[in-house]
């Protein structure tokens, strides 16, 4: 009996221990996802297309009716983007994006 509960006491510690590592590992791709997504952000309003959408910042992008169309304009011309990329030039065009983007970055 005295085993069969020091292997319980083992068990439940092993997978307190894990669920410890699961949960840290959660939250830390939850905050590097959300570092990636505010910079992706910053990367269209840099680019521009906040203002050319007219956008504003502070709206709620989910729930501000008055900026539903601006929105789904935006939405439909990033899909518009990605649905002109081939496959088999995409590698060319990145490094072509990629120097445009550069110089952008650099101003």
């Amino acid at each position: 009996m005295q085993t069969i509960n020091r292997n319980l006491n083992q068990y439940q510690h092993e997978q307190s221990t894990f669920k410890r590592k699961l949960q840290k590992s959660t939250m830390s791709f939850r905050k590097a996802r959300t570092k990636t997504l505010i910079q992706l952000g910053g990367l269209l309003a840099k680019s521009g297309f906040i203002d050319l959408f007219s956008i504003k910042l502070g709206q709620d992008l989910q729930k501000d009716d008055e900026v539903f169309e601006d929105v789904a304009a935006l939405m439909g011309a990033l899909v518009e983007m990605k649905s002109t990329c081939d496959l088999n030039t995409l590698p060319q065009q990145k490094m072509l994006w990629a120097e445009k983007g550069k110089r952008s970055l650099a101003e």
